[in-house]
């Protein structure tokens, strides 16, 4: 029986031992097979080919955004290569959205082998490459989670927060904001760009990511009165939410933040 035990525990410690050092080996599941776009069956999108940091050719596709829309720059996951994404590609552009989807190291043709250091440096050359295509950082949306949540690289300043009794008073008549969880009401300001930058200029955090109406992440509950939407968002929204990042009130209203 001992000898069981201990040929089993031997078993099991070779099994870890080998699974901790080809880990990335599991983790990872490229497709390194390059294909076109039209292949796929896109139209419209193309192939992009620029170099990472340390000179690695990188691959991805690419299709403009219509006027006034903004551009998905598109992590895919950690499986095949950005072909097998081509149906989730033709839902995001069918309603004029950009999109920009990066082929890792070693997924359809790109140079290398994937690490987690070397995607988070890829994906801000992916980025870069976006933004040295003409598109303006504030038409750029995105998730990336891990250590580059941010990857426009340029240092922002952040809100500060309001003091008690600071708060003026509203106009009579006004457009007001309270944000009923937070104790706040304010009087809405026309050049805030959305909800989400007017909550932020007041000292709050509402959860983001893309910052125009794709992702989701901003979604909050409206108590009461009306917004319109600047950017039509992706997803229908089930009764008494709203996205932040895309949304302007027009009426006064009252948020559960």
């Amino acid at each position: 029986m001992l000898n069981l035990f201990l040929a089993l525990f031997t078993i099991f410690a070779l099994f870890c031992i080998v699974s901790r050092l080809l880990h990335r080996y599991f983790l990872y599941v490229p497709d390194p097979k390059r294909v076109d776009p039209a292949e796929a069956g896109l139209s419209g999108v193309e192939e992009i080919v620029f170099k990472a940091t340390d000179g690695k050719k990188l691959i991805a596709w690419y299709r403009p955004a219509a006027p006034g829309k903004p551009t998905l720059l598109y992590f895919p996951g950690n499986s095949g290569n950005v072909a097998a994404r081509a149906g989730k590609i033709k839902t995001i552009t069918a309603d004029g959205y950009g999109v920009f989807i990066l082929n890792y190291r070693g997924f359809g043709g790109s140079d290398s082998r994937p690490t987690e250091r070397r995607l988070v440096k890829d994906a801000a050359s992916a980025y870069d490459t976006l933004r040295g295509l003409g598109v303006a950082k504030d038409r750029i949306a995105y998730e990336f989670f891990g250590p580059a949540t941010v990857l426009d690289a340029e240092v922002k300043s952040k809100p500060v927060a309001p003091t008690a009794g600071t708060t003026p008073v509203p106009a009579v008549g006004a457009i007001t904001v309270e944000f009923r969880k937070s104790g706040i009401v304010a009087e809405w300001n026309a050049s805030a760009q959305s909800l989400l930058a007017f909550a932020e200029d007041h000292g709050l955090k509402p959860e983001f990511s893309c910052r125009a109406g794709i992702c989701g992440t901003c979604t909050s509950r409206i108590i009461s009165g009306e917004v319109s939407y600047f950017e039509d968002p992706l997803e229908d929204l089930a009764q008494g939410e709203l996205l932040l990042c895309c949304s302007r009130p027009k009426t006064a209203i009252v948020l559960d933040l």
